[in-house]
């Protein structure tokens, strides 16, 4: 039976192999971002939208975490 790091290490692979195939296939940065009506539409919960600056912070902040470069790619896939 597996524990809780070995499935997160599983899940890591995963979600690394993922994006490191997107990018092979040529995802872009700009694809990397939410349908232009979620920049329009008001959320019920706060009346708010989030703003592209906003989607790219948390990229960003998304990216650092995973251990990745800023353009989303592992460093050691550099």
């Amino acid at each position: 039976m597996l524990n809780e790091e070995e499935l997160r290490g599983i899940a890591k692979n995963i979600t690394d192999d993922t994006r490191r195939f997107n990018l092979q296939e040529g995802l872009t940065m700009s694809e990397d971002q939410l349908p232009k009506r979620f920049y329009k539409e008001m959320l019920p919960e706060t009346s708010t939208s989030i703003t592209v600056e906003q989607m790219n912070q948390l990229l960003e902040e998304y990216f650092k975490a995973r251990g990745w470069d800023e353009q989303g790619r592992g460093i050691a896939d550099e």
